[in-house]
């Protein structure tokens, strides 16, 4: 499977060619999170017997490692951090929107979430969509191989509308089997009464993990006919503090393009070729300022989560690449 395009640092020339602005606009959220030394952050753990509205599965610890790396940019090394766990995105908004936290480590970036009162979206910090899960005996390798057979879906949700609208503009022919309740979808796929089982990847990767000894028997087809990309989410009520937010996921990012990890970042610091990595670990110019944060923030990050390829390889990845090699947010890039 390839969700992996191309990412971030195409943006890393504009300010990194120049000194950045000396200091950042007063963030409320920032001064109440350093002088409390605590960042409450948001997870959705989507039970999917309780809701299907956002038709993807939990992150679990790709996740918490964000609101990790969110908590030690604002606040320093040793923050307090206060995961606040949510069943769907619907709460999470509620409470963020309440100022019962202080973001949302990852939730659907649709048209629905952009447009909502009082909130802002990063950057994609993953890219999901929708894959299929077929057993290794059906001896199936591409999505039209599933012409003409059953395919099992949650009705009602996006993935059928893409279902439908994804088979229909290929000509080929669909054969839906939909389930209200997934319970008892797993429980029809397993005893094969579908050949493939459409779903969210995030949402799939769970869906195996729960068949056990089993899940060896099942793949994910290398095809994702749709994107469906999860971001970050912040109040709109103070731009700084959302700028933290989307310039940590845009460091992480650029860490990995260059090659910055958790293990040589001390290395780094201490001598680097690089003007790109001597700016973004605070060496060169003024890297915090602008944002209102210390200016080796990124390197304490680092320490802690490693880059984004290591947040997603060592943390989740070992849980998504259990079905394919690499769903991540590589496309595309900003500028610091």
């Amino acid at each position: 499977m390839k969700l992996r395009s191309v990412l971030v640092v195409g943006a890393l020339g504009a300010c990194f060619a120049s000194a950045c602005p000396q200091a950042a606009q007063p963030s409320a959220t920032l001064a109440r999170v350093k002088f409390s030394g605590t960042l409450a952050c948001g997870v959705i753990r989507e039970d999917a017997e309780y809701s299907i509205e956002d038709d993807h599965g939990s992150r679990g610890s790709f996740d918490e490692d964000f609101c990790k790396a969110f908590s030690i940019a604002a606040i320093g090394p040793k923050p307090v951090l206060k995961v606040v766990s949510f069943l769907d995105s619907a709460s999470a908004t509620a409470a963020l929107r309440a100022g019962k936290i202080d973001v949302v480590a990852s939730m659907s970036a649709d048209f629905s979430h952009a447009t909502t009162p009082g909130m802002r979206l990063s950057r994609p910090v993953l890219n999901d969509g929708i894959g299929f899960l077929v057993p290794q005996a059906a001896k199936i390798d591409h999505v039209r191989g599933l012409a003409g057979k059953k395919v099992c879906f949650l009705t009602e949700t996006n993935v059928e509308v893409g279902l439908r609208s994804w088979f229909d503009e290929q000509h080929l022919d669909f054969v839906p089997f939909p389930f209200q309740e997934e319970g008892e979808m797993e429980a029809a796929y397993i005893t094969n009464n579908c050949i493939g089982l459409a779903g969210d990847v995030t949402r799939l990767v769970n869906t195996r993990l729960n068949f056990g000894s089993l899940a060896k028997e099942y793949l994910l087809l290398p095809e994702v006919i749709s994107r469906d990309p999860l971001a970050s989410a912040t109040r709109d009520d103070d731009p700084q503090w959302s700028n933290v937010i989307s310039w940590v996921i845009e460091a992480l990012i650029a860490a990995e393009e260059h090659g910055v990890t958790s293990s040589n970042v001390s290395a780094k610091v201490a001598k680097s070729n690089s003007p790109v990595v001597e700016k973004l670990l605070g060496r060169t110019h003024d890297f915090g300022a602008a944002l209102g944060l210390e200016n080796d923030w990124l390197v304490h990050v680092l320490k802690t989560t490693g880059n984004y390829g290591e947040i997603y390889g060592l943390h989740s990845g070992a849980t998504l690449n259990a079905l394919c090699p690499r769903t991540s947010i590589r496309s595309g890039a900003a500028a610091f």
